[in-house]
C-alpha cells in the first residue's frame, strides 16, 4: 500500500497547495493531509493572566480559529476540507485537523509531530514483528507493505527528514532519551543511544516498504506560487482601508488567481474574511487566545462561579428544593454541552471537555437519585401528619443559623 503524507500549515492555503495535494493523490493510494492551525504574524503575549495574541503590524497576521473555520466550515460556509474533497477530485484525500481521529490516530497540533508518529510507528512494528509484511500505523490502521512517502519542498525535506532530525525523534519517543535526560548521561552512553537512534531510522527510511521523503520543487509539477507574495496581498487590503474600488479589485483579483480553483464567490469570500478578521482584531490590537474558542474555559468557569453564587447556602439533601436546583443545574450543564458538538466532526476537538461535563452530569444525577430516595422513603411521621423528614431538617437547620 502506497500512502503519502502531507504536512502543511498552508496559510493561506493557495494553489500551490492544491497542486501539491494533486501529486501526491496521483502518485498513491491514498494521501494525508495534516493541516496546522497554529497562529502566524502574530506576537504571544500574556494580558491580565491570559495568553494575548498580537498583531505584528507589518506582517498580516492569520489567526488559528480563523484557519479552523475556514477548513471546518462556519456558519453557513462550507470548509475547505470538504469543498476541495468533492471538487478537485480527491478521492483518496483525507484531510485532518488537530484533534481530528483516523484509524487510531489522534492528529496532533503540529502537522510534523502527526508525520513523525507514523515514522515511530513503523520502526516499532517492525523491531516487534521483524517485518512490515502485516501491520497496525496509526492513521492507517492494519496495513499490508506500506510505502510512506512524505511530501515537502527539498530545504524543509533536507533539514526535517534527514537521519540526525529523524533520530532525535526517535531517542525522545521510542528510546525516552529526550534533551533532558541526555545532560546527565555519560558521554559512552549518549554515544550508544546515538547510535542505537540512527539504526532503528536506517530500518525503515528509503526504505520499501518504509518512510521516503518526496522533495517537490515548487513550479515543477506545481504551481510557482510564494505563500509569502500572499501575504503581502492581503497585507496591502488590511493595511489600506482608503484604497480607491479599482485599487482593491486590482489585489482582490490576484488574489483569487492564487487560491486554489473554488465554487463561483468562495475565494473572494475567503480573502474577505480573513482581511475582516485581521482588520477587527487590530481594532482592539489583538486577541485573548480563550475567547477564540466555541468551548471558551473562562466562561466555563464563570458559569460554574456564578452557579455556585447564586446557590442557596440552606440546600438540604432530600428536600424538593435540592432536587430542582440539581434539575436546573443539570439543564445548564447538558445545553453547554449540546453546543459544543462534540458527536460532530466539526466538534471532535472538545470531546475531552464534553466527557468532563458528562462525568458532571452523572454524578449530579446520582445525587438527584439520591435526594428523591430520602424524599420520598423516609417519612418519620405517621400518615396524616403534614411534617416529613424534609420539614424537620429545614427547621434544625434554621435553629442552628438563628443561634448563629
Amino acid at each position: 500500500m502506497s500512502v503519502g503524507l502531507i504536512p502543511m500549515s498552508a496559510k493561506p492555503f493557495h494553489r500551490g497547495h492544491a497542486d501539491l495535494i494533486r501529486v501526491a493523490a496521483s502518485e498513491n493510494d491514498s494521501v494525508l493531509v495534516f493541516v496546522g492551525l497554529g497562529s502566524r504574524g502574530i506576537k504571544k503575549r500574556k494580558r491580565q493572566r491570559r495568553k494575548f495574541e498580537e498583531p505584528l503590524p507589518d506582517e498580516f497576521p492569520i489567526y488559528g480559529d480563523t484557519m479552523k473555520k475556514l477548513w471546518g466550515g462556519h456558519d453557513d460556509n462550507e470548509g475547505l476540507a470538504s469543498i476541495m474533497k468533492a471538487g478537485q477530485g480527491y478521492h483518496n484525500v483525507t484531510f485532518l485537523l488537530p484533534g481530528d481521529e483516523l484509524k487510531g490516530g489522534r492528529a496532533a497540533p503540529g502537522p510534523l509531530q502527526s508525520v513523525l508518529t507514523i515514522f515511530t510507528s513503523l520502526i516499532t512494528e517492525l523491531a516487534n514483528k521483524g517485518t512490515l509484511d502485516n501491520v497496525t500505523i496509526p492513521f492507517l490502521g492494519d496495513v499490508t507493505r506500506p510505502n510512506v512517502y512524505v511530501y515537502s519542498d527539498p530545504a524543509d525535506s533536507q533539514s526535517r527528514y534527514n537521519e540526525n532530525s529523524l533520530a532525535a525523534a526517535v531517542r525522545s519517543s521510542i528510546l525516552g532519551a529526550g534533551v533532558r535526560a541526555m545532560r546527565s548521561m555519560p558521554a559512552d552512553e549518549i554515544a550508544r543511544v546515538n547510535q542505537k537512534a540512527l539504526s532503528m531510522v536506517n530500518s525503515v527510511l528509503n526504505k520499501s516498504p518504509g518512510f521516503n521523503v518526496r522533495a517537490v520543487t515548487r513550479g515543477e509539477g506545481t504551481t510557482d506560487i510564494s505563500g509569502t507574495r500572499v501575504r503581502e496581498l492581503l497585507q496591502k487590503l488590511r493595511v489600506a482601508p482608503d484604497m480607491s474600488e479599482d485599487e482593491y479589485d486590482d489585489v482582490l483579483e490576484e488574489l483569487v488567481n492564487y487560491l486554489p480553483e473554488l465554487p463561483e464567490g468562495t475565494a473572494r469570500n475567503i480573502v474577505k474574511f480573513l482581511v475582516n478578521v485581521a482588520v477587527e482584531r487590530d481594532k482592539s490590537k489583538g486577541v485573548f487566545t480563550d475567547t477564540l474558542n466555541e468551548f471558551n474555559k473562562g466562561a466555563i468557569r464563570n458559569f460554574l462561579y456564578e452557579m455556585k453564587a447564586g446557590s442557596s447556602d440552606d440546600l438540604i439533601l432530600g428536600t424538593e428544593d435540592y432536587g430542582e436546583h440539581i434539575d436546573r443545574i443539570m439543564l445548564d450543564i447538558r445545553n453547554v454541552k449540546r453546543s459544543l458538538n462534540s458527536r460532530k466532526k466539526s466538534g471532535n476537538y472538545y470531546r475531552k471537555e464534553a466527557s468532563k461535563l458528562q462525568d458532571a452530569l452523572n454524578a449530579l444525577k446520582y445525587l438527584s437519585r439520591k435526594s428523591q430516595r430520602l424524599l420520598q422513603q423516609n417519612s418519620i411521621v405517621s400518615e396524616g401528619n403534614d411534617i416529613d423528614r424534609s420539614d424537620i431538617k429545614n427547621f434544625i437547620y434554621n435553629m442552628k443559623k438563628f443561634r448563629r
